[in-house]
């Protein structure tokens, strides 16, 4: 996780390198690293009590007891020579992984990848989750399959057919409503990363998408068993266009709910929004309330409903492209003194007077205002109104706890050249000369010791130490040098 790790005991520099050669390294100085406890926990112990170290037998020298002697035996060693040789060397103007002019160290490309392998990090080891949405998934796909079983290609039962069509939207909803509680959880994590400089918001929203893809269409196979179960047209250009349609609203539900929390400060300002924004959806998705009953002032919510896209689409591809023979309880006029079919009618909307077949087509325009031509350019809107709204918030956002501290660089180092004059702000801080004779009077008085030297995207100290009213050092003549990001 770390390049370099730094050990101090009592205040002196007992090992600074990689974090890789540590362990080897205190092992070299006759130290006994138990294979029952973790490296961290082994280099921990360096900064602690003699007791709490193992030190090896028949050794040629003996291992180092006090801090003093820890500092000693690191400036005798080569990793201190490469360290002092390191930070005299100033960096190069082509240095890999040096921070653009955005700030970041990684390329957008990179980041986005880095958050999408963290993202399908948190999917497989959160097994808690993928059993949960598994059985919740397949026992309501179950339910509504018992529900609405067999239904038959007749006019008595397109209403339940939308019926289903509309819980398959549903369940879409409310499973994507639980992502804004899941944007809240994260939120200190991409606060940090981005105060930092690792990751963009933006990159960010983007690796939470790309890891969604798998995710999502996996939450969709749980939901087949509603498919067969209901009796839907068994074609594969049938199966696979309502499979693309639930899973594209799907993502766009779950980008617009975490969109909410992106713009909400806290979780519960965002709880009244979903709930009534949710309600809203399902009002408008054009099944309770169709499209032309819809009042004139409030029609145009369905145009911000990705639901109302979703149904309009997944309506069209399973009813829109068939054809259903006239219930006998639908046929007008009915009754044994009524034989021939050029004087009768189908008594649903869409029928044509003298034929007893409906057109879903004209059924689905009549009824609901849906158009056969909008199937796929619902499927664009959603992919391009609704899942990058998330992503171009959390570049946008900003939240006072992401500034969690303020560096103010002194001076620059000797092997930079000043090019400009220092500013003649009166706010700019003046230049402290601290010497090491310097005493705090008191621990409320506490002083740093030292110089710190920087350039405008390295930051570097060399002999800072950090001494206590009650004579305790914490920090004594540490050297070193950091890289933005």
């Amino acid at each position: 996780m770390f390049d370099k790790v730094l050990v101090l005991n009592d205040g002196h520099v007992a090992y600074y390198g990689p974090a890789t050669s540590a362990k080897a390294y205190f092992e070299s100085l006759g130290f006994y690293c138990s294979p029952k406890i973790s490296v961290s926990d082994f280099l921990a112990s360096m900064s602690g009590t003699p007791e709490g170290r193992t030190p090896r037998e028949a050794l040629d020298r003996p291992v180092p007891i006090h801090p003093a002697d820890f500092e000693t035996r690191f400036r005798e060693s080569s990793l201190y020579q490469q360290t002092v040789s390191d930070a005299a060397t100033p960096p190069q103007s082509k240095t890999v992984g040096k921070p653009k002019a955005s700030g970041y160290a990684l390329p957008l490309y990179r980041q986005v990848y880095e958050c999408t392998v963290r993202h399908y990090q948190i999917f497989l080891t959160d097994r808690a989750a993928w059993i949960a949405e598994a059985a919740g998934t397949i026992v309501q796909a179950l339910l509504l399959g018992t529900l609405f079983r067999n239904q038959r290609d007749v006019t008595q039962g397109l209403y339940t057919r939308g019926s289903a069509l509309f819980f398959c939207v549903l369940i879409m909803g409310l499973q994507a409503s639980a992502e804004f509680g899941n944007t809240f959880v994260q939120r200190p994590i991409l606060l940090k990363q981005k105060s930092l400089r690792f990751y963009r918001p933006g990159a960010y929203a983007l690796g939470q998408i790309l890891a969604d893809i798998p995710w999502k269409f996996i939450f969709i196979m749980y939901s087949l068993p509603i498919y067969w179960m209901i009796n839907f047209q068994r074609t594969a250009g049938h199966f696979f266009t309502w499979l693309v349609c639930l899973y594209m609203g799907l993502m766009a539900l779950s980008v617009m709910f975490r969109a909410i929390a992106v713009f909400t400060n806290s979780i519960t300002r965002a709880i009244l929004p979903v709930g009534l924004l949710l309600n809203v959806f399902i009002i408008y998705t054009g099944f309770y309330i169709t499209p032309p009953g819809m009042k004139v002032w409030l029609f145009w919510i369905r145009y911000l409903d990705p639901m109302y896209y979703i149904f309009e689409s997944v309506a069209l591809n399973e009813i829109g492209t068939s054809s259903y023979q006239c219930s006998s309880g639908d046929i007008v006029p009915r009754g044994s003194a009524y034989n021939e079919t050029s004087y009768q009618a189908c008594a649903v909307s869409g029928s044509v007077a003298g034929e007893l077949s409906l057109s879903g087509r004209l059924y689905l325009m009549a009824e609901y205002g849906f158009k056969n031509t909008h199937l796929w350019r619902n499927v664009n809107l959603i992919d391009a109104d609704f899942i990058h709204t998330c992503r171009i918030g959390m570049e946008r956002f900003r939240n006072a706890a992401e500034h969690m501290s303020t560096i103010f660089y002194r001076r620059l180092p000797s092997w930079v050249s000043a090019s400009a004059s220092r500013s003649a702000d009166i706010e700019e801080p003046p230049i402290v000369a601290e010497t090491k004779d310097s005493k705090p009077s008191s621990n409320h008085d506490v002083k740093t010791i030292g110089r710190l030297e920087t350039t405008q995207s390295v930051f570097a100290w060399q002999e800072l130490s950090l001494q206590l009213g009650d004579d305790k050092r914490l920090l004594h003549e540490v050297s070193g040098k950091a890289f933005l990001g």
